[in-house]
Parts: C-alpha cells; sequence; structure tokens
C-alpha cells in the first residue's frame, strides 16, 4: 500500500505545485481537494488515480471546512514551531539539546498533522454518507 499511497502523493503534489506556478487559485483548489488524497489511498485500495479521484468526491462541497482544518493545522504548526525554536536559542543553536529538542518538536507536529488529516478524511466520508 505505502506504493500507491507515495504515488499518489507525489502525482497531487507535483499538480499542486503546476497549479501555483500557474496562478495561485488553481493551486489553493487542488491542495484542497486532495488534502486526503494519502488517507484514500491506504484506506480505499484502489490505486492511486481512483485515490485522487475519491479525494476530489470527498472534498467537493466542503472547501470552506476542509479550509478551516488546514489553515488551524497551519497556524498551530507555525506556532509551536516559533516556541521551539526561541526555547532551543532562536533556531541559530548547534547544540545536542538543540537538535534533540527540534527532532522531538517536528516528530510531534508532523503526528498531530497526519492524525488531524485522518480525522479530517473519516469526517469527510461521514459528511459524504
Amino acid at each position: 500500500m505505502l506504493a500507491v499511497v507515495a504515488a499518489a502523493e507525489i502525482i497531487a503534489g507535483i499538480l499542486i505545485a503546476l497549479g501555483f506556478v500557474a496562478l495561485i487559485i488553481p493551486g489553493i483548489i487542488l491542495g484542497l481537494r486532495w488534502s486526503v488524497v494519502a488517507q484514500t489511498a491506504a484506506v480505499d485500495h484502489e490505486g492511486w488515480l481512483p485515490a485522487l479521484r475519491r479525494s476530489a468526491k470527498l472534498a467537493a462541497g466542503n472547501y470552506w471546512h476542509i479550509f478551516r482544518v488546514l489553515i488551524t493545522i497551519g497556524l498551530l504548526t507555525f506556532l509551536i514551531s516559533a516556541i521551539a525554536a526561541t526555547a532551543t536559542g532562536g533556531g541559530q543553536s548547534t547544540s545536542v539539546a538543540a537538535v534533540l529538542v527540534g527532532i522531538v518538536v517536528y516528530t510531534l507536529i508532523a503526528s498531530f498533522a497526519a492524525l488531524t488529516l485522518a480525522v479530517l478524511y473519516f469526517d469527510l466520508r461521514a459528511r459524504e454518507a
């Protein structure tokens, strides 16, 4: 399943980046549309292209909800990173303690974001039903 999830994420990431290069708005729309593509690929077991389609179907009509969730994740991630960087010397320290704190903070942030996106996926599925 990892190969399918990785393929779906890579394709979605490339297309979202192209959307941002073309104009900002298409990139935002594609980012919202495929925000749960990894979760869809992992749960549905149908391949990367059906995962892209299913994620788009789940997101349809829920763009503002997804946007609010993603903005909240982004703001919390930024805030926690800023606090951790300040606590370890403004992000300029290369001490072992600062590196370990950075690793722990990044791991917690990534776990929080992944969990939040998984909850968002199941929320979108419940809204669809």
